[in-house]
C-alpha cells in the first residue's frame, strides 16, 4: 500500500482553426469578422477545455451565429464548414507541440476526439483563428 501519486503531463495537440463566412451586405464586414474571431478566441481559451474533452463541432458553429449579421459558415470543397489542421514543432517563428494527430481519422459523429491524455490548444489565437469573409 502506498500513497504516492503519479503525475503525468497531457498531451498538448496545437490546432489551427479555419473557417468561412456570409455576412449580410447591410453589416460592415471586417466589424463583424472582428467580432466573430474575438468570440472564437474566448471559446477556445484553454482555461475552456480539459484533458480529454473533444470538440464538438456544433458548438463551434454556435458560436459563430452568436454574431448578428451572420448569414452562413460556409462549406468548402473538400472540407466541414469548420476546417482543423494540426501544428507541430516551429512554424512562422512559432512553436508548437510535437504531438502529431491526425484531425480526419479523430473527427467523429461531428466531434474531434483527442488522444487518451491529450487536450487541445489553440497557441496562438491571433494567428492560429482565421476567418475569411465571402
Amino acid at each position: 500500500i502506498s500513497d504516492a501519486v503519479d503525475v503525468l503531463d497531457a498531451r498538448v495537440i496545437n490546432l489551427r482553426i479555419d473557417f468561412e463566412l456570409t455576412i449580410d451586405p447591410s453589416y460592415n464586414k471586417q466589424l463583424i469578422l472582428q467580432n466573430v474571431l474575438k468570440l472564437m478566441k474566448k471559446y477556445f481559451d484553454i482555461k475552456n477545455f480539459h484533458i480529454d474533452q473533444p470538440i464538438v463541432l456544433s458548438d463551434v458553429i454556435t458560436t459563430i451565429y452568436k454574431t448578428p449579421g451572420i448569414i452562413s459558415v460556409n462549406n468548402r470543397p473538400n472540407h466541414s464548414m469548420i476546417k482543423f489542421t494540426n501544428l507541430t514543432g516551429t512554424a512562422g517563428g512559432r512553436l508548437y507541440s510535437d504531438v502529431n494527430f491526425d484531425v480526419t481519422s479523430n473527427l467523429v459523429k461531428g466531434m474531434l476526439i483527442p488522444p487518451p491524455g491529450g487536450i487541445f490548444e489553440i497557441k496562438y489565437p491571433e494567428t492560429n483563428i482565421v476567418g475569411t469573409i465571402l
